[in-house]
């Protein structure tokens, strides 16, 4: 025997109650059980719930990093609402971690056709920007700031897209203004770092970099600071001192700057360095380094630390102190008795980054075989934090 009208309007009523009270409760797949059986077709108010319940999980689940389960969540939200722009900004923002820049590209402009934000703007000069599309990057990112002149993303893109043009002047008057609007953001701290570099302002560039740990770019490669007891090197006196330099980033990087060991010995310290294992037979004969730790074994003592890409801030390096002595690698040499300590050792990932000008190397320094720059400086910048674990291992 069938149910009446009345029994089923009666049930739906249960439904939409419990999945309302859930969704209070945050308890969000239940919530869209109990609505979606409620379900009735043309009934807009429950529509634009159930839109809003499966974008809020579609939210949960980008938290996490969940990109496919995101994706499905923000597409089904579309069908109970396709006017809904932020699922389109965050369907843009998932296809693009997912690699996909045709379709977050797609999606940008459909949240920008529904309601034209400068986040989606932003976001989508951002896109262009991984598509190597420099110009359509900076239109987008223009078009962010003709409807917020504020935004803080849009100034900092911006700032990257021309620096890649070669626009140097106007990418630092737009990573000032990133700066004035939140002075404290170290993405945008990082970035004027790089465009400083590449302008031959070695020590406000220099200075700026040290905010490359709080970056997002950093954080997403797991780059951290060690919480060692002893403090990290300020650029005081060094005599008598042992000082443990941190490898940091890619092999470029590091054996661009153990010239500046030579600095250190000069202050009158013992350096003892972090080597990963493939380098050690080019480093065991540097003339500047004490000691080596590769992975495996405890730690010498040591007085004082720092990361080797802080080196140049607290040496105030430039063109005229860069140490210019060629060759300073010698692979023809007798092995060295070495320490081992997976976790001190500073072994990185590979990441694309832009490059220092080339005017940085000493006179006739041969360009290193993993970059196209003598002296590449990667994307990043910021002071150790004390309380995070350790960026090498």
């Amino acid at each position: 025997m069938g149910r009446s009208p009345r029994g089923d309007r009666t049930l739906r009523e249960l439904w939409l109650n419990l999945g309302n009270l859930l969704g209070q409760q945050n308890r969000l797949e239940e919530a869209i059980f109990y609505l979606e059986r409620g379900w009735q077709e043309g009934d807009r108010p429950l529509a634009e719930t159930l839109a809003r319940a499966w974008y809020n999980l579609g939210n949960r689940h980008q938290d996490r990093e969940a990109w496919a389960e995101s994706i499905r969540c923000y597409e089904t939200a579309l069908r109970y609402n396709p006017q809904a722009h932020k699922c389109h900004t965050n369907l843009g923002i998932a296809w693009s971690k997912q690699g996909d820049l045709d379709r977050s590209i797609h999606h940008y402009r459909q949240a920008i056709a529904l309601q034209p934000d400068a986040n989606a703007y932003a976001n989508l000069g951002h896109a262009f920007h991984q598509k190597a599309d420099p110009a359509a990057a900076t239109q987008a990112y223009q078009q962010a700031l003709a409807v917020n002149p504020q935004a803080v993303e849009a100034h900092n893109g911006l700032a990257s897209a021309l620096r890649e043009k070669g626009d140097l002047a106007q990418a630092l008057v737009h990573h000032r203004q990133a700066l004035a609007a939140k002075p404290d953001y170290a993405n945008a701290q990082f970035n004027l770092a790089q465009t400083l570099l590449l302008a031959g302002d070695y020590r406000a560039g220099w200075e700026a970099y040290e905010a490359r740990f709080g970056s997002s770019q950093f954080q997403k490669w797991g780059w951290v600071e060690p919480d060692f007891a002893q403090p990290v090197w300020d650029g005081s006196d060094l005599w008598g001192q042992r000082i443990f330099v941190l490898a940091e980033q890619g092999v470029g990087d590091r054996l661009q700057f153990v010239r500046l060991f030579a600095l250190l010995k000069a202050q009158g310290a013992t350096v003892i360095h972090g080597c990963a294992p493939e380098l050690h037979r080019l480093l065991v004969a540097c003339p500047w380094i004490d000691t080596l730790v590769l992975p495996e074994a405890p730690l010498p003592p040591f007085d004082t630390w720092i990361s080797l890409l802080s080196l140049p801030q607290r040496l105030g390096l430039t063109l005229e102190n860069l140490p210019a002595t060629i060759p300073y690698f010698q692979v023809e040499a007798p092995p060295r008795p070495y320490r081992t300590n997976s976790r001190w050792v500073g072994v990185g990932q590979p990441f694309r980054q832009p490059q220092c000008p080339t005017a940085i190397a000493p006179p006739g320094c041969p360009p290193p075989p993993v970059a196209n720059s003598p002296l590449h400086v990667p994307c990043f910048a910021k002071r150790p934090h004390p309380r995070r674990s350790s960026l090498l291992g």
